[in-house]
């Protein structure tokens, strides 16, 4: 991985209560929509969602192509673990997500699998080939960085940061 880009994802990570372009995409032809309830493990859609709400919404990236899909928590999220766990193992455990997300980045790029930030986002909107989309609500997941595999032939796959090698193995190929 090019040091410069390194750099980049790894401020992009510790800074994200910054302000950044909306890197939205849009879908033009008609989707149908579903949610995902992600405080459970299993990513089955759970109910319908309105079609304006989502389509208006800044605060969603959506993902129509092969992707990696990395989110991080907002300010507020950061504050409040912080506070669940004290600063000492908020900081120690921040850290080890940085190390295992820049991890995950460089061999991503090395199998030229496209990444993608979902800094400053609350959801991930996922649109399959068959145009059904499965929302992801990121502020009710557990881990507050992580990363999804996405190819628009299967459904989003909340892959392990820590076993990023053998998770990609078993989504993409």
């Amino acid at each position: 991985m090019r040091p410069s880009f390194r750099h980049f994802l790894f401020f992009v990570l510790i800074l994200s209560s910054c302000a950044t372009k909306d890197n939205k995409q849009e879908v033009k032809t008609e989707v149908q929509y579903s949610t995902t309830d992600t405080t459970q493990q299993s990513h089955s859609p759970q109910t319908n969602l309105d079609k304006k709400e989502i389509e208006g919404n800044s605060d969603t990236l959506t993902i129509d192509t092969k992707a990696a899909v990395f989110f991080q928590p907002d300010s507020s999220q950061m504050e409040k673990r912080m506070k669940e766990v004290g600063e000492r193992d908020f900081r120690a455990g921040a850290d080890d997500y940085i190390y295992y997300i820049n991890i995950s980045a460089e061999f991503l790029e090395k199998q030229g699998v496209p990444v993608m930030n979902a800094k400053s986002k609350k959801y991930l909107k996922f649109v399959t080939s068959d145009k059904k989309a499965e929302l992801v609500k990121l502020d009710t997941l557990r881990e507050l960085w992580g990363m999804y595999f996405f190819d628009p032939t299967k459904r989003p796959y909340y892959a392990d940061i820590t076993e990023i090698e053998e998770d990609y193995k078993s989504y993409f190929k």
